[in-house]
């Protein structure tokens, strides 16, 4: 049920206002200076017109030294006992307030409506929420969900509260503040200011687990939105009478007013030790808000929860900081296909890109840091005319790993192993002092061989690819060593280092069928260039190294194909085998034909050309779709 206290009736409202614009103001007890924190730091914020956050920071020191010079104390920023009695005495007072008022508190002496706040972020040209502003032409009613400070508008007014799991989390990772609880404001009728929420902490736990609630948690603060609006230390928290397990306090807040018609979202964090006792691990504990204050433009305060319902709560377990680290091969849209690489007879090939992959940090993990990463570099020779090649330098000259936009360079392992021309070779990248991954975010990882030239090291025709062991890549967090999930090993294309390499162009693709249906074709023209220094030799058939294609649809056979010679430098001999000299070019035509064999391959067909001359042509080379019929 809602509860109301009314400041008693309008005659005697004003006079109690007018006492309290003129009372002496609490400072607290204490000396305030930078560092201080907590509603007597608002108080004099409010006092010396700094942004009342309850922080006392270098802004709020500045304002302070400047109050202090201009009445006469020492400007040192340190607002202590001849400050507050200075202050109390009619010391001037700097800052901006709503009509009537003198400071931050009671209500105005004019207009009857709060003191509280002490500045306004409505759009240029607005003096309050109605209507546009008269300079930019913007909606005045700020509703960006930011905290809005200014004073109370409307009439009598009304909260109304609902609990919100959007943003809320149920685990708190040691050394992490996280959200808790969520709740969910509307203002009714009037702006609202709420000025306290009551938070009661209980160890679910407290039997196996200690009790202390300071060896869980350091700071407890309310949110509006994304901003703080509240905090208490845990030292300030009361044990409850008859219950040693359950921790209570009301905290207060600045700035949290809602408009009229407008909602908000405020959020209970807990900010965990950053090094929890094992025993503590695991624990569970209730968080509720219990109750809230809040008061209308008229002055009236209210409460809702406590004796009728809570306003919301959820139950919480405390982790250690690695339970969730973690760091995750994943397989990369930007890994290299199947190709042929043209390479020189003399001259290194620089920088071919042989592999690429992704490293993910999960968002609840801590930031993890990789130290080493190894690449299998794997050769096959044996297939050529000679097989002399018995170590890896033959052909590889150097590896380079590439991870967060800096280049290492990796270093061949002792062990190589080839023989008769196939083998491999491990090359460790040492990443110096090592590439940090933050939390949530995912660093390409890439890798490229430098390739020597064939003379008297290895046969055009060789094959080589890169691939990297995940599960020996070194990575950790800063308190462990931790081991890389996901993909087992992240493999790279066939490379075809040849002296004969064909650039190939498709420029057009088309499919069509007969009048009954009954036969599709489907055809592809492309341009051959011989980039390379030997000549490029190719036929018609649908083998490895010539021209390749696939049939997609209910029958899963090849199909007839027919290259046709255009135009261009190519020599046809014998029939169906052409050759492109070296520094020539040829364009060409593919016409594949599929007929349906029976009933049941009726259906939907496209075909797709894959390779010309050993260069792949990627997945997109797609001609189609036909429905044909049997």
């Amino acid at each position: 049920m809602l509860k109301k206290f009314l400041i008693g009736t309008i005659v005697a409202l004003a006079l109690l206002v007018a006492t309290n614009a003129s009372a002496a103001l609490d400072f607290g007890p204490t000396t305030l200076k930078v560092g201080s924190t907590g509603v007597y730091v608002s108080t004099l914020q409010s006092f010396v017109g700094a942004i009342a956050d309850g922080s006392f920071g270098p802004m709020t020191k500045a304002k302070v030294m400047a109050w202090q010079a201009a009445n006469g104390l020492t400007a040192d920023g340190v607002f202590g006992p001849m400050s507050k009695a200075k202050a109390n005495a009619g010391g001037a007072v700097t800052g901006t307030y709503p009509a009537g008022c003198t400071s931050n508190a009671g209500f105005s002496t004019t207009t009857g409506k709060s003191c509280a706040a002490t500045s306004t972020t409505l759009p240029a040209g607005c003096t309050s929420e109605a209507g546009y502003s008269s300079t930019t032409g913007v909606k005045c009613d700020n509703d960006t969900g930011t905290v809005v400070t200014g004073p109370l508008a409307g009439g009598a007014g009304d909260l109304t509260m609902s609990e919100t799991t959007t943003g809320v989390k149920d685990e708190v990772k040691e050394g992490t503040t996280v959200n808790v609880l969520g709740l969910k404001a509307e203002a009714e009728d009037s702006d609202i200011a709420i000025t306290s929420m009551k938070v009661v902490l209980h160890n679910d736990s407290y039997a196996v687990s200690s009790e202390k609630l300071a060896n869980y948690v350091d700071e407890v603060s309310i949110y509006m939105g994304t901003t703080k609006v509240g905090s208490a230390d845990v030292a300030d928290f009361s044990r409850e009478s008859g219950s040693p397990d359950t921790f209570t306090k009301s905290i207060a807040l600045t700035n949290a007013i809602i408009r009229e018609g407008k909602e908000a979202k405020f959020y209970v964090a807990l900010s965990a030790g950053d090094n929890l006792d094992s025993d503590d691990l695991d624990a569970d504990w209730d968080v509720t808000a219990e109750s809230l204050r809040f008061q209308d433009a008229t002055g009236v305060i209210m409460s809702l929860g406590a004796e009728d319902d809570e306003l919301g709560s959820n139950i919480v377990t405390f982790t250690d900081s690695s339970d969730d680290d973690s760091i995750v091969a994943k397989s990369s849209s930007t890994n290299p296909d199947d190709t042929t690489v043209l390479v020189d007879e003399s001259d290194t090939t620089d920088d071919v890109f042989a592999l690429a992959f992704k490293l993910d940090v999960d968002e609840d993990s801590s930031d993890v840091t990789v130290t080493s990463i190894p690449v299998t570099v794997t050769i096959d020779d044996s297939g050529a005319i000679a097989t002399s090649v018995d170590s890896i330098e033959d052909v590889v000259d150097s590896v380079m790993v590439k991870i967060g936009g800096t280049e290492y360079e990796a270093d061949l392992q002792d062990g190589e192993t080839v023989t008769d021309g196939a083998g491999h070779g491990i090359y460790i990248a040492d990443l110096d002092e090592g590439v940090t991954i933050n939390s949530g975010d995912i660093e390409d990882v890439k890798v490229y061989v430098t390739v020597k030239g064939t003379e008297d090291n290895y046969d055009s025709g060789t094959v080589l690819d890169a691939s990297v062991d995940v599960s020996e890549i070194d990575a950790e967090t800063t308190d462990d060593e931790i081991g890389v999930e996901g993909l087992s090993t992240a493999s790279g294309p066939d490379l075809t280092l040849s002296l004969e390499a064909a650039t190939v162009t498709v420029s057009s693709k088309s499919s069509s069928t007969n009048d009954d249906n009954s036969v599709g074709t489907f055809s592809f023209t492309f341009k051959v260039t011989n980039d390379g220094e030997e000549d490029v030799v190719f036929t018609d058939a649908n083998t490895t190294g010539n021209v390749e294609w696939t049939l997609l649809g209910t029958d899963t056979g090849i199909g007839a194909g027919e290259l046709t010679l255009l135009s261009g430098d190519a020599t046809e001999a014998p029939s169906g085998t052409y050759t492109i000299a070296s520094g020539d070019y040829a364009t060409f035509s593919l016409d594949v034909t599929v007929t349906p064999l029976n009933s049941g391959d009726n259906g939907v067909y496209r075909a797709r050309l894959e390779a010309v001359a050993g260069t792949d042509l990627g997945d997109d080379q797609v001609a189609g779709p036909e429905t044909l019929s049997y």
